[in-house]
């Protein structure tokens, strides 16, 4: 009984741990995302996002 629960245990420890790299992979390319944006940005407009469009920031 106690190890059909530590398997349990373990299964769902892996579980966990997989939709939390999947969650860090998401997180991983928006930040990509919003650097290119910001680099985009930076190349049309400048550095001082004050005198940016609204929609482009």
């Amino acid at each position: 009984m106690a190890e059909e629960q530590a398997k349990k245990n373990v299964n769902e420890l892996i579980k966990q741990i997989d939709d939390f790299e999947k969650t860090i992979q998401t997180l991983e390319a928006n930040v990509k995302t919003l650097r290119q944006k910001l680099e985009d940005n930076q190349q049309k407009y400048g550095p001082d996002t004050s005198q940016w469009p609204k929609e482009a920031k």
